[in-house]
């Protein structure tokens, strides 16, 4: 019995033996296998954040060569092909509505209520429905118009703001003053100009009617207008004073010339009266035309600041970059300040600013801000022409809430050669 007993403990302890045995054997397999699981979803982790990785520069690559691939057509289009894209255009130019057949749809978009912003859907119209359709194909007089300005490092826009000026426009001569250290604008002018041999007529007489001056130094706005009244005021029967970021849209004369003839009262300046434009939320800059980029107004009214136009003959002085000092003149009408009504109108004591704010007849669009990026160089890094170093570098871009796109309809179609640029997106 002790016997039987014993082997029977010794069959236990022989079974306690092996049971702790197997237990051991079980522990080392379960932990190979979650250092084998473990491992798997390492390698699997890894090949996620590779793969991840991977789809984020192949999405960055695809976007740098998207907007490689626009600027280099661009170029490609504008310095090789030159103005001759009017006639690569010719068959979409057809295709395409005119002026009188815009889509007034598109041309606006809903008020946003907002307490900083006026609104009034009963009270503002958008600028291509304010579009006369009667304005004519051809101009209707020979009055030459010029216009002096004064830049600085904006060489990059001065494409598209020629060719609205003189091509869409009708401005007769532009007199540039280069405010920077190192003449950047005459390379540009030469540029502009190696083109003539695949220029159209129009394009090739518009490059000829450009005249640039290296003006260095600070506080030169007002010198600068001076002298461009005094030194190209004999070849026009008007000037205006604008700069390289404001375009003037007429909302029932085909020509500059043709709305100062009706508009301007002998002895006075006319003024204008600003629409800023909005950044339309672009962080970056992009090397589609300004008009284009940015069609969101920042009110839904004009903004109070103008700027003049006046015979040389009339022209005294400048009493600020704004306004203008007339000579004196004792015949009926008496010279004056007068916006768009040709009437005396509501000026602030520097001539600077109109509270009346006509709007009917014309405005100057002023994309004062563009994308962030670039209003950070324009406010913070180059600065005003005058230099001023506390100049706006605090100041946020508005972003802008009315949807107007006047200005890039009447480039587009009057200068064929833009409309390309309906096809890229932009990634600013």
């Amino acid at each position: 019995m002790m016997s039987l007993r014993k082997s029977k403990k010794d069959d236990e302890e022989v079974v306690v033996l092996l049971d702790d045995d197997s237990h051991n054997s079980n522990d080392d397999e379960e932990q190979e296998e979650n250092d084998e699981t473990h491992h798997h979803a390492t390698s699997s982790s890894k090949w996620m954040t590779s793969r991840k990785r991977s789809v984020t520069v192949l999405l960055l690559l695809v976007i740098a060569i998207q907007v490689y691939a626009l600027l280099m057509r661009r170029v490609v289009f504008l310095e090789e092909c030159g103005d001759g894209g009017d006639i690569a255009l010719k068959n979409k130019k057809q295709n395409n509505k005119s002026s009188s057949d815009w889509d007034h749809e598109t041309a606006t978009t809903p008020m946003i209520e907002d307490d900083e912003h006026e609104t009034s859907s009963s009270s503002f119209v958008s600028g291509s429905l304010r579009l006369s359709p009667d304005i004519p194909s051809q101009p209707q007089t020979t009055a030459k118009v010029g216009l002096c300005a004064i830049t600085k490092h904006s060489s990059q826009y001065l494409d598209e703001w020629m060719d609205y000026n003189l091509l869409a426009i009708g401005f007769y001569e532009v007199y540039l003053y280069d405010n920077s250290d190192e003449f950047v604008l005459q390379e540009w002018k030469n540029r502009r100009h190696k083109k003539k041999m695949n220029s159209t007529a129009d394009h090739h007489d518009a490059n000829k009617r450009i005249h640039v001056t290296h003006y260095p130094g600070k506080y030169t706005q007002i010198p600068s207008y001076k002298n461009c009244t005094e030194t190209f005021g004999h070849r026009v029967d008007y000037l205006a004073y604008f700069d390289d970021d404001e375009f003037l849209v007429l909302y029932k004369h085909r020509t500059v010339g043709d709305f100062v003839l009706e508009h301007l009262v002998n002895g006075s300046s006319l003024t204008v009266n600003w629409q800023y434009f909005g950044n339309a939320n672009h962080t970056i800059a992009s090397p589609l035309p300004v008009t284009k980029r940015f069609q969101h107004t920042v009110s839904t009214f004009p903004g109070t600041g103008v700027k003049s136009i006046v015979r040389p003959q009339d022209f005294l002085g400048m009493k600020h970059p704004h306004a203008i000092y007339l000579q004196p003149k004792s015949d009926p009408p008496r010279a004056a300040w007068r916006d768009t009504t040709r009437q005396i109108a509501n000026y602030t004591d520097d001539g600077a600013q109109n509270w009346n704010k006509p709007s009917d007849v014309a405005l100057l669009y002023h994309y004062k801000y563009k994308s962030e990026q670039e209003w950070l160089y324009k406010s913070c890094i180059r600065q005003d022409i005058g230099n001023r170093q506390d100049w706006n570098c605090d100041q946020r871009p508005e972003v802008g809430y009315i949807k107007d796109d006047t200005a890039w309809r009447i480039l587009s179609e009057r200068v064929p050669k833009y409309q390309m640029f309906e096809e890229f997106p932009d990634y600013g």
